[in-house]
This record gives C-alpha cells, sequence and structure tokens, in this order.
C-alpha cells in the first residue's frame, strides 16, 4: 500500500480535544471524531490524555449514535 492511500490520523491537541468536548457535551468519543471529522483513534488517545491531566471527564455511558453500543460520554471537568 503506498503512504498517499492511508488516511492521516493528525491527533488533536489537547487543547483541541478539550474545546471539542466543550463544544460536544454529553457525547461519545466516536461521536465527536465524527462531528469534527477526525480520526476516531486519534481522537480517543487526545481525550484519555485530556483525562488524565483532569481537563474532561468521563459521565454516564449511553448509546452511541455511531457505534450503538453503549460507550461512555465526555464532559467538561468542571461541570
Amino acid at each position: 500500500m503506498d503512504f498517499r492511500d492511508q488516511k492521516f490520523r493528525r491527533s488533536p491537541s489537547i487543547p483541541e480535544v478539550v474545546r471539542f468536548v466543550c463544544k460536544h457535551e454529553g457525547h461519545t468519543s466516536r461521536e465527536i471524531a465524527a462531528l469534527e471529522g477526525l480520526d476516531k483513534y486519534a481522537v480517543a488517545e487526545s481525550l484519555l490524555i485530556a483525562k488524565q491531566q483532569g481537563l474532561i471527564k468521563n459521565g454516564l455511558a449511553r448509546q452511541c449514535n455511531i457505534q450503538n453500543v453503549r460507550v461512555a460520554t465526555w464532559w467538561p471537568a468542571n461541570e
């Protein structure tokens, strides 16, 4: 496979992912990635780092509109 055929997976910066969570409160990782047009794995990785830094937190699990399974939602840490 030629590298030009691979989807570019830029991980959002921590401030970017926190901004995405504030913009899309209560959404799942996969939903946030879709809404922002980013790779789901890159967003998930950045979300976990931001959570470890205490900038965002998980909310109650709910049915994801994309995956159709129950998964955690994301919220700003100050909510």
